[in-house]
């Protein structure tokens, strides 16, 4: 391959905002010598015969410049994830801490990760069910590293996108969040204090990813996998969270108990809701299906969540995609046990869930209806247009 003069990486360099130093031209000059790909060591042991004064963390500023003006390649695995990502997921939180300081990025999506820990309990499982997963002693907790990535400059509105495989077991699932959506997910409110401090989107929702070469809606489905929460708000996920990480033991095993969490904290969901709209999030945020966050509340029957929804404006007349209030769908009859919520261990934890009769109270007394009131009725959804085309008529041949 020729080697790029200098004049040109000088102005690859500033088109991308960087500038040209003898530091990162030495570092450049030495990866055009190379015929492998070198790490960050062996760059910096290189680099060192020219400028022996060069440090190991200017040789990382450099290689990230360089990177960020494509002038070089970093070095990821198979999944794209960076060291700093591996050991994170892998709980080393001070390896991640230290290959910071020697000048590994900060804002490579690691934050996504220490967020996702913060997540973590202590019966968690290797996704094939066979093995609790690692638990390594460290100095750091998770919110210490969420704390120390954001003060190095990790942006918690950056997204991931991605699934982790591994030699041995199956792989985790599919992510398409930013480490604050990560955070709303667990009803997460240190964690999400943190990132809102930092410039977190409360009303961020993903959009839809699809995987390079892939054709468009086919990554999940258009609504499963990576796209199962396209178009819902960090509030809509809050709703439901609090449920500590996947139990992963298998078909037939189930957590029994509250979430045994790694490390404490608030993870209320109410209390993420609260955060949110305080915050800033639309109370009146609708999800791809037509349900409000009111909706929400009187699905996950609670009380509490529908009075503060209320309180910060909340409509109580909205409607979802079957023309149903929130009192009309809390009205509905309950749909029929399945059989596996039968069999289910009466141990097997579950969220709060106020009484139907409840939820239905609530609704009226904040409508300031009677207890015997019909339910106001909404006016029928207006009908579907029909997008299809009126079919061209051949042209009428005139009469001879």
């Amino acid at each position: 391959m020729p080697r790029k003069p200098q004049v040109e990486v000088r102005r690859a360099l500033e088109a991308a905002g960087c500038r040209h130093t003898a530091q990162r031209a030495a570092v450049f000059d030495f990866l055009q010598r190379q015929t492998t790909h070198p790490t960050a060591e062996e760059v910096y042991r290189g680099v060192r015969r020219a400028l022996p004064r060069i440090s190991l963390a200017t040789v990382y500023k450099a290689l990230e410049a360089l990177v960020e003006a494509d002038l070089a390649a970093k070095l990821t695995n198979g999944d794209g994830l960076t060291a700093t990502m591996v050991a994170i997921t892998n709980d080393r939180f001070d390896l991640a801490k230290k290959l910071i300081e020697l000048g590994a990025p900060a804002n490579d999506g690691s934050l996504y990760f220490a967020v996702d820990m913060h997540d973590a309990t202590t019966d968690m499982r290797a996704h094939d069910g066979s093995r609790l997963r690692v638990d390594h002693p460290n100095q750091l907790t998770s919110l210490d590293l969420i704390t120390f990535l954001l003060s190095k400059g990790a942006d918690p509105n950056k997204p991931f996108h991605g699934q982790i495989h591994n030699t041995t077991l199956c792989c985790d699932p599919e992510v398409n969040s930013s480490p604050f959506y990560r955070a709303a997910i667990a009803a997460d409110v240190d964690a999400m204090k943190l990132l809102i401090a930092k410039g977190a989107k409360v009303d961020w929702s993903p959009a839809e990813y699809k995987k390079p070469g892939e054709a468009a809606g086919a990554a999940g489905g258009g609504r499963r996998g990576a796209n199962g929460n396209v178009g819902k708000t960090a509030s809509m996920m809050a709703m439901t969270g609090g449920r500590g990480a996947a139990f992963a033991a298998g078909p037939g095993f189930d957590r029994i108990g509250a979430p045994p969490f790694r490390e404490p904290g608030t993870r209320e969901p109410v209390e993420a809701l609260k955060l949110l709209l305080s915050a800033g999030a639309d109370p009146n945020a609708k999800a791809p299906d037509g349900a409000t966050l009111l909706h929400q509340a009187v699905a996950a029957r609670r009380t509490d969540a529908i009075r503060l929804l209320v309180e910060k404006g909340a409509k109580l007349d909205a409607v979802n995609k079957d023309n149903l209030t929130p009192l009309l769908l809390a009205e509905k009859p309950d749909p029929p046990l399945t059989a596996a919520q039968m069999q289910q261990d009466p141990g097997v934890y579950r969220p709060r869930r106020d009484k139907r009769e409840d939820v239905i109270a609530t609704l009226r007394e904040l409508m300031k209806l009677g207890k015997d009131d019909p339910a106001p009725q909404p006016p029928p959804l207006p009908d579907k247009k029909d997008d299809k085309k009126p079919e061209k008529k051949a042209p009428v041949e005139p009469e001879a």
